[in-house]
């Protein structure tokens, strides 16, 4: 091996390599100030938006009776009450710091509502129901970590929240082993962006999954299931297929390698978020574009497609 005259090369290293990490994630403290629904915080005549989606839109929540806390940590963001927003863009933002929160049982959190989801998920970091707030609260102290945008989060965030909530898995063995992945999932979606092809895919996943000595679960958003049974689903999943929804966000609960194959809105509404997600919790992604532009009642894929590029993720599914 021989030097080469690389001037660029030395700028990355001291730019990149040679430089110490001054932080990799900040908090914002606040005094004396309120937050909103939505996260903003206001105090002497200012208003803090952090970075989350629409952030140059945000609604101006109107005066109200005030809640009083001493000391709140946000988490809440616009769109926060959705299934996709409130799980992979506010809770995020509690993940880093889940030891502080434990150990700090007097800091209130500021969550976008309280409704089954948001309590499990508290439950599932250690936060108890009662430290939660929603809407409009005044507080000595504000702690705004920064926000998440829209489909786009630090990899920090993603991996810490994907740790917390597959710690709770539960394992198939007395032993406390967890569950073997043994699971091809596929997220059937009955409003909106439905697969075209489901009913053949579906029949495809189970013949593959046959011959794989696998199990196929068929995960339907017209069914209630409990968020327990949820997570069991995903975290045993070798393979998730399903058109981009929600649903798909259920990867947050799935180990890291497992695969995935998403039916996407053709360009220019292509939205790739899930690949993101996908890339920051290590899973392999393989995503098919719609074969027509408007997709918001269905996705049109081929068949074929969807099988061959499952038969692919499981053929190199260590």
């Amino acid at each position: 091996i021989r030097a080469v005259d690389c001037p660029l090369c030395t700028l990355y290293r001291v730019a990149y390599l040679d430089r110490p990490i001054k932080y990799t994630e900040s908090v914002h403290v606040i005094e004396n100030a309120s937050v909103d629904s939505v996260g903003t915080i206001s105090a002497q005549g200012w208003r803090f938006v952090p970075n989350q989606c629409n952030a140059d839109v945000l609604p101006v929540d109107q005066a109200g009776t005030l809640q009083r806390r001493d000391v709140v940590f946000v988490a809440s963001q616009n769109f926060g009450s959705a299934y996709y927003h409130k799980i992979v863009e506010c809770f995020t933002r509690l993940a880093p710091y889940v030891t502080f929160l434990r150990a700090n049982e007097h800091v209130a959190v500021h969550v976008p509502d309280k409704n089954e989801l948001t309590l499990w998920l508290a439950r599932q970091l250690g936060i108890s129901e009662s430290r939660l707030v929603e809407g409009d609260v005044e507080a000595r102290l504000v702690l705004s970590p920064a926000g998440s945008g829209c489909g786009g989060l630090p990899m920090l965030r993603a991996q810490a929240l994907n740790r917390a909530l597959r710690a709770g898995a539960t394992p198939i063995a007395d032993d406390g082993e967890r569950a073997p992945s043994d699971t091809i999932v596929l997220i059937e979606r009955t409003v909106t962006r439905r697969l075209s092809s489901h009913e053949a895919v579906r029949r495809g996943l189970q013949d593959l999954s046959k011959k794989m000595g696998l199990r196929l679960v068929v995960f339907s958003d017209a069914a209630t299931v409990p968020h327990d049974q949820t997570r069991d689903v995903f975290s045993r999943a070798v393979l998730i297929v399903g058109s981009h929804g929600a649903g798909l966000a259920n990867m947050m609960f799935a180990i890291p390698g497992t695969a995935i194959v998403e039916a996407l809105c053709h360009e220019p509404h292509t939205n790739i978020c899930f690949a993101v997600l996908a890339s920051q919790l290590g899973m392999r992604y393989h995503g098919i574009l719609s074969r027509e532009t408007a997709c918001q009642d269905m996705v049109h894929v081929d068949v074929d497609d969807v099988l061959r590029a499952a038969r692919a993720m499981l053929a190199h599914q260590s």
